[in-house]
């Protein structure tokens, strides 16, 4: 079973791989750190404001 774990791991990171190099190829990697960095401060903002409530 170990292996199979492994493997598992192996193939989820050549996924992921795959699908940045194709979002990158859709939206450019401008766009593409502009909307991650987005995400990041409105989950943060999100939290901060569930935290005071």
């Amino acid at each position: 079973m170990k292996n199979f774990e492994k493997v598992r791991g192996e193939i989820s990171l050549a996924f992921f791989a795959y699908n940045l190099k194709r979002v990158i190829n859709i939206i450019g990697v401008k766009e593409l750190v502009t909307a991650l960095l987005t995400s990041i401060i409105s989950s943060l903002f999100f939290e901060k404001e569930l935290l005071a409530a």
